[in-house]
């Protein structure tokens, strides 16, 4: 048995809320202080309940930090670059987070408490939270209070097509237990920046090679799927989910952090965009012409996974000729 000492890295509780919006959406939430930026993003996509469609940014003391794109944003700072320890200082400090520009959805976020951590928690973890944020490209906030009074009139001649299109949306639910097992995947795969505490007890690893690669999981987003489906020769009844539950994985070289890996994604996007259009269509004619960086984060979702382990001890087969 090994002790191992607690890293005491400061853990900040947050409140995010959704601005303009009554009754209102909120979350309350703990992350630690050495996470980026980035990586802020993907906790308030979680938490929230958005699907990391847009572009985004955050406004702390009037500095910008997101994703410099050559169209939207090229003179951004880098989330990426920025720990939270380095640009959030006290408690009751505010600041902004823009996602989507097309419906501007504002959360106002606030530093409710600096805190050490504690032994045997795992973060980031959210704890408490109201009602559901509004479906992907909606409109903004007067799409969205134009839904929702359609939402309640049966009898408006848009009903069967906004429950349709919304997919059964309920503007009252959250699921506490559901964000926080996507959020545990985080801090499994993340490094640890959580408090760590006494191990007792031994139980034997599985017999599993450890494989120095990573795995990336492009899921393909909406757009995507509503591209497949103008395409001429489409006549499938696959539905989005269906291509998002069965979705590709690609092994790439191993990194020391997610933001590594999404880097060298990003620098090969080409190659990851064209096989998935290959793996759907194979007539390149009818491919989208212009396939841009901000194009494939709107049609894909990468995750990516760190751990990677072969249970078996055959070699592996690989396809000949290669995929493309």
């Amino acid at each position: 048995m090994t002790k191992q000492q607690s890293i005491e890295i400061p853990v900040y509780r947050m409140k995010v809320k959704l601005t303009d919006i009554e009754p209102p959406i909120w979350r309350r939430f703990l992350v630690t202080a050495d996470q980026t930026l980035y990586r802020l993003h993907l906790i308030l996509q979680t938490i929230m309940g958005w699907e990391n469609y847009h572009l985004y940014e955050f406004i702390i003391d009037e500095i910008e930090y997101g994703e410099p794109d050559e169209e939207y944003q090229p003179d951004i700072e880098r989330a990426r670059k920025y720990r939270l320890s380095q640009v959030l200082h006290s408690e009751g400090q505010r600041f902004r987070y823009i996602y989507d520009y097309g419906d501007n959805w504002e959360h106002e976020i606030e530093v409710e408490k600096i805190s050490e951590p504690k032994a045997n928690m795992f973060y980031p973890v959210c704890l408490d939270g109201e009602r559901a944020c509004p479906p992907e490209d909606c409109g903004g906030d007067t799409g969205y209070k134009r839904l929702l009074m359609i939402l309640q009139d049966p009898g408006h001649e848009e009903y069967d097509d906004m429950v349709s299109w919304s997919e059964g949306f309920n503007p009252e639910t959250f699921d506490l237990r559901s964000v926080n097992k996507e959020l545990r995947r985080y801090a499994q795969h993340w490094p640890m920046s959580y408090s760590v505490s006494l191990r007792t007890g031994y139980q034997p690893l599985p017999t599993v090679s450890s494989i120095d690669r990573c795995v990336a999981v492009i899921k393909p987003r909406k757009p995507f799927f509503d591209w497949l489906q103008s395409l001429p020769d489409w006549d499938s009844d696959i539905t989005l989910k269906d291509i998002r539950t069965d979705c590709m994985a690609i092994l790439i070289p191993e990194f020391d952090s997610d933001e590594e890996a999404l880097n060298y994604i990003e620098d090969n996007y080409h190659m990851f965009f064209e096989i998935q259009l290959h793996n759907w269509c194979r007539d390149d004619r009818v491919w989208p012409e212009k396939r841009t960086l901000t194009m494939f984060h709107r049609w894909f979702k990468v995750e990516i996974h760190s751990m990677v382990h072969d249970a078996l001890y055959e070699e592996l087969y690989r396809e000949w000729p290669p995929y493309l």
